[in-house]
Order: structure tokens, then C-alpha cells, then sequence
């Protein structure tokens, strides 16, 4: 999928998009979807719970995201 139209149908659910370098992340009340900007098209589709996603360790290798194939199914795991 574009960066556009990515960033368009996030914004157009309500959710603010934000850019932290190459990676872009919105949330709702209890989860977040973030991704990664490859040129014009987005990669790395994941979500988290923002409970969750406290108990990240790099140190033990516990990321609690799940990996989506495509944004549309990432929306829908969250429920936004």
C-alpha cells in the first residue's frame, strides 16, 4: 500500500498519524498500529496493545506486537 493512502485512511478513522524517522504510528484508546516507510509504500505492519507494549525488553527479546500482512487486517485486529 502507498504512504499516502495509508496515512489517508488512518486519518480518515479518526487517528492521528505521527512520524518518528522512517516509521509512522497511530493510536486509539487501547491499541496502536505502526508501520515502516519503504520510498512511497509502507512495511511492517504491526499493532499492540499500549499495555502491553510497556513490557517490551530488548534484553530478553519479548516484543509483544502482532504482524499484519496488510493494513486493513491491522485495523481490524484493533477495532478501530
Amino acid at each position: 500500500m502507498k504512504l499516502a493512502n495509508a496515512i489517508k485512511k488512518l486519518e480518515k478513522l479518526g487517528l492521528e498519524v505521527t512520524k518518528n524517522g522512517p516509521f509512522y504510528r497511530a493510536e486509539t484508546e487501547q491499541a496502536r498500529i505502526e508501520f515502516f516507510a519503504q520510498g512511497d509504500s509502507i512495511t511492517c505492519i504491526n499493532t499492540c496493545g499500549l499495555k502491553l507494549e510497556k513490557e517490551r525488553d530488548s534484553m530478553s527479546d519479548y516484543f509483544p506486537e502482532t504482524y499484519h500482512s496488510n493494513l486493513t487486517q491491522a485495523i481490524r485486529f484493533i477495532g478501530a
